[in-house]
């Protein structure tokens, strides 16, 4: 080889070397910068492992709990309330009071219809009313019979009577007979509402039972006052009787029921189930007597 050749092969041996070693330099260079850059990324982690994209952790690199999970405790039913019955929910309301009774089962109606010993508040309303000093009845010879009835609206409503012991299971089972038949009253509720007046109480078409009274045009005690008489429906069934060649008729504004040939709502007739009822537990009707007629009376002594 001539020594242009030999020249020429050492240079290319020098720049052989040179490159290398620029390579080794650059990648030396490229790998300090890559560990300063996974120091920088363990740094901001903060867990010592190698972060990755976004917020998330690989779950092979999540440490593994050594603690048993706890038992999820099992949440308490909560108990549904036993909605009321009529009585519950009526017991404490007054005379006259409408009751709802669609949807309600035989059972509970029938519960609607009981025989209370006088309350302390009702005694109290008594006083001076349709109970009055010298009574032949006393307090414990006195019953409370609370009953459902249809009003004239064909409504249901409560009613409310005062009557003898001996006779409240009569009236509980009559008046719920009649419940059963929609039988139809203006009103049912104790004389004491009218301060024992009974022409008042009359007048509003009242049914009512006992009142500490004597009989009218007479100083004889009614039957109302031993609680042994009601009077239903009194302004279509009234109290008719004969007084200087006339007639006379109790309530005034019942004048026009009188003549009981006439065909009108709410009559009493023998052929009426209110009739039938009270006949069959062996009360005697008003409107069977001779001197007078007393068509809205029924009475057992």
């Amino acid at each position: 080889m001539n020594n242009v050749g030999k020249n020429n092969q050492k240079f290319a041996d020098k720049s052989g070397r040179k490159k290398t070693r620029i390579v080794k330099i650059m990648a030396a260079a490229f790998g300090c910068l890559f560990i300063t850059a996974c120091g920088s990324a363990v740094a901001a982690s903060g867990d010592g492992a190698p972060a990755v994209s976004g917020d998330a952790v690989s779950p092979v690199d999540e440490p593994e709990s050594s603690s048993t999970p706890e038992p999820t405790a099992t949440p308490t039913p909560t108990a549904t309330p036993t909605p009321k019955t009529l009585y519950q929910t009526y017991k404490n309301k007054p005379a006259l009071t409408r009751v709802i009774v669609k949807g309600r089962p035989k059972k509970e109606i029938k519960e609607m219809f009981y025989i209370r010993k006088i309350p302390k508040k009702v005694w109290k309303d008594m006083q001076g009313k349709s109970y009055h000093k010298g009574c032949p009845v006393p307090k414990s010879g006195l019953r409370l019979v609370r009953v459902l009835y249809k009003g004239y609206d064909k409504k249901t409503y409560i009613g409310e009577l005062v009557v003898a012991k001996k006779l409240s299971k009569d009236f509980k089972e009559i008046f719920y007979k009649l419940y059963k038949k929609k039988y139809q009253f203006a009103k049912i509720q104790r004389i004491d509402a009218y301060n024992g007046d009974d022409d008042a109480s009359i007048a509003d078409d009242n049914t009512s039972c006992f009142n500490h009274r004597v009989v009218a045009g007479s100083t004889n005690l009614s039957n109302h006052a031993y609680g042994r008489a009601i009077d239903i429906n009194p302004l279509y069934n009234p109290y008719v009787w004969r007084k200087n060649g006339k007639w006379a008729v109790s309530p005034p504004k019942g004048k026009k029921y009188r003549d009981r040939s006439k065909k009108f709502k709410h009559k009493i007739t023998h052929s009426d189930i209110c009739y039938k009822y009270f006949h069959k537990k062996g009360y005697t009707w008003g409107g069977d007597w001779h001197s007078v007629k007393d068509y809205q009376h029924f009475q057992k002594k």
